[in-house]
């Protein structure tokens, strides 16, 4: 069973009542591209699931661009899927890996063990030669147990009080130059949390557009201990990638700051951190 990530050989390979698999390609400039997408072509047998509609809840002001989807209702999506502890789960996009990471560190988060990111996404798996359709698959008949998230979550206000603090680390996985407060073209305010340290997400990916290999990723994240760093991004999509593949090195999922950026310049726009150059 794989837990981090599977190749596509690896899940062409799986017998189709042994696994269930999610598309989650998905643009943020065009919202229903990655719908569009799914229904011209996608893995057999493959659910849907929408960054904005399925994998989050509303945005706002106090939660940030992204907040956590209801727990409730994604355990009922799940459930309609088909996920059953004994199942192997899969995640793919077309963007490096990012959106398909929001829904394994989601699903990881309701207590499955066996759910993993297709390395190399849709394009490889077309580039393989592997099938496609066009059909959506029948709602299926799954069970979740879980009862609250069950990975590692740190809210606003243990973000700030980590600060002025040595005893956990924060890492940023936004561009160079968003976090340096040169540029930002989403949100408010440009810069970062004080404190924060920069690990790009991208620089995670090989020249294919894979994930970097295992031995790539440990040399990435060495002089970062999971137990004691917090990952977040811009609004805790891209942050879930730098979570996986600081897990891939590891070996243990590191804590994730849901709402990013996004909720902190709604929540501390005075404490806000800017850099006299890019950091890298």
């Amino acid at each position: 069973m794989y837990s981090t990530l599977i190749s596509a050989q690896e899940l062409n390979a799986l017998p189709p009542h042994s696994v269930v698999i999610f598309d989650c390609r998905f643009d943020l400039q065009r919202p229903n591209a990655g719908r569009e997408q799914y229904d011209k072509g996608h893995i057999p047998k493959a659910f849907y699931l929408d960054l904005n509609l399925d994998l989050s809840s509303w945005p706002s002001k106090a939660e940030g661009r992204h907040p956590l989807p209801n727990f409730t209702e994604f355990k009922e999506i799940m459930s309609q899927s088909g996920v059953l502890p004994d199942k192997q789960v899969v995640c793919y996009d077309d963007s490096g890996g990012c959106y398909a990471a929001r829904a394994w560190w989601l699903i990881k988060a309701l207590g499955v063990e066996n759910v993993a990111v297709l390395n190399g996404g849709y394009s490889h798996w077309q580039e393989l030669g592997f099938d496609a359709d066009r059909r959506s698959p029948p709602p299926q008949t799954g069970k979740i147990s879980a009862v609250e998230w069950m990975l590692p979550i740190v809210a606003a206000q243990e973000v700030h009080a980590m600060i002025n603090s040595s005893e956990r680390v924060l890492v940023d996985a936004r561009e160079s130059a968003r976090f340096a407060g040169v540029a930002e073209p989403i949100d408010p305010y440009a810069g970062h949390i004080p404190s924060a340290c920069n690990v790009y997400w991208k620089e995670g990916l090989n020249a294919e557009g894979g994930f970097a290999s295992p031995q790539a990723l440990q040399k990435r994240w060495q002089d970062y201990n999971p137990d004691n760093t917090v990952h977040y991004c811009g609004s805790g999509v891209t942050a879930c990638f730098n979570v996986l593949s600081h897990t891939i090195a590891s070996g243990k999922v590191p804590a994730l700051y849901v709402g990013s950026w996004s909720q902190w310049c709604g929540l501390y726009p005075e404490q806000i951190a800017q850099c006299t150059e890019q950091s890298a």
